[in-house]
């Protein structure tokens, strides 16, 4: 197994996931940023950018939408073909502050399950 050094964020990298066959490797990280690698020769591949740090992220098992997660609380869903955004979806509210601490999705991607972490604003 030879190791491959991976440059490319700004800040500490909060998540790694490959996808089903293991070609590609996606990094999120605090910077408000998702890398997609190539996993055989670290090559980068693509950027997907948020509004906020990266706190979660899945990949459908076809390896065709990348969903992920940020500290505000909203989900992008991501062509991983072509790194489009297809749509995100915030909630926004008065009472709390969420941030997603979690993501997965069921068997044959049929449902996503989305965890957030509430605290009240002072």
């Amino acid at each position: 197994m030879k190791p491959i050094i991976l440059y490319g964020h700004l800040r500490p990298i909060i998540q790694i996931k490959f996808n089903k066959d293991s070609d590609l490797v996606f990094t999120g990280s605090s910077d408000k940023f998702i890398i997609m690698w190539a996993a055989e020769t670290g090559e980068r591949i693509g950027t997907f950018e948020h509004g906020a740090a990266i706190s979660s992220m899945v990949i459908t098992s076809d390896s065709k939408i990348l969903i992920s997660g940020d500290k505000l609380g909203c989900v992008y869903f991501w062509s991983i073909l072509n790194g489009k955004l297809l749509k995100k979806i915030s909630f926004e509210t008065d009472q709390y502050i969420n941030s997603i601490s979690s993501m997965d999705l069921s068997y044959a991607d049929k449902k996503i399950l989305i965890v957030y972490s509430n605290r009240t604003e002072k």
